[in-house]
């Protein structure tokens, strides 16, 4: 599939997974094509969770980590840099230079562009949604509030029935909703499956929007995945997504997967892809890239 270079490739998700393969993807990209990332900005744990808690922000952690995947080696580590001395811990540069911006900008995306250009970031980053608020995940057992202490409960095991936002009116990034509806692909990145992922899309207007378009569609899940937290988290995700599905979903559980996945999914292609590095659960930045060559 030949892709319209003047419109932009959205990627989803959180700081950690979606950082590390958009490396990957701003290697392999065409010369003018456009990526925008919208990134979930609910994290209550680290610097994050404090700096939201003293300034009433939307956590800022996973955009920060976005925007340094956009930058030189040197301008990276100075961003991703953190203090050992207990004044400062656990809160890195960019964590800092971005609440300075916020502060002298009073919107947060409005901050992020001020970042952006500081820092001569020309990749679209935006906030999933300006409005802060928590993370509530249902399951059979009990429901759990905040990202930290979902993290700490998640376990293959358990049933998750569901995973919202404590604010049921928290909406849409504006500029966020205006790319998607403008975008020609959408990638849904790896990482945390419901506290980043799944929460990148919370806010009010993305499950509609995303809903009624007709792109190319991509997730690239977690490596190692098991068929059955595949098959649990591609349920949930059309679930969620009120019957969407990506058209194509990029794993490594195995070539053959259980019968099942085609019953229950016909609408998606299932493709068995080895992206793992040498480091446990993460996707290996030369094998990612020669992935996006293929589908850019």
């Amino acid at each position: 599939m030949i892709l319209d270079s003047k419109k932009p490739v959205v990627f989803f998700g959180g700081g950690t997974g979606l950082s590390r393969i958009l490396k990957s993807a701003n290697k392999a990209k065409k010369e003018n094509q456009n990526f925008v990332s919208i990134v979930s900005t609910f994290d209550n744990g680290g610097s994050s969770g404090i700096l939201r808690d003293l300034y009433d922000i939307p956590a800022i952690g996973d955009i920060r980590k976005v925007l340094s995947s956009c930058v030189s080696n040197q301008v990276h580590n100075l961003l991703e840099f953190r203090f050992d001395s207990e004044s400062f811990t656990p809160h890195t540069i960019g964590n800092l230079i971005l609440l300075s911006c916020i502060k002298q900008n009073i919107s947060i995306q409005k901050a992020i562009d001020n970042y952006r250009e500081i820092f001569q970031i020309k990749q679209l980053v935006y906030a999933s949604s300006e409005i802060p608020s928590d993370l509530i995940l249902e399951s059979n057992e009990s429901t759990i509030s905040g990202e930290v202490n979902i993290n700490n409960f998640l376990d293959e095991n358990n049933k998750i029935i569901d995973i919202r936002l404590k604010k049921s009116d928290v909406p849409a990034n504006k500029k966020a909703l205006k790319s998607l509806s403008d975008s020609n692909m959408i990638i849904f990145s790896p990482g945390d499956f419901y506290t980043s992922l799944i929460a990148s899309l919370l806010p009010n207007g993305y499950i509609e929007k995303i809903s009624s378009l007709k792109n190319n569609s991509i997730w690239l899940t977690n490596c190692n995945l098991s068929q059955k937290a595949l098959f649990d988290q591609v349920n949930f995700f059309r679930n969620k997504l009120k019957g969407f599905l990506p058209k194509k979903i990029i794993h490594d559980s195995g070539c053959n997967l259980d019968i099942k996945f085609s019953k229950e999914f016909p609408e998606v292609t299932f493709v068995n892809k080895d992206l793992q590095s040498s480091e446990a659960g993460k996707h290996d930045l030369l094998k990612s890239e020669a992935f996006f060559k293929s589908i850019l």
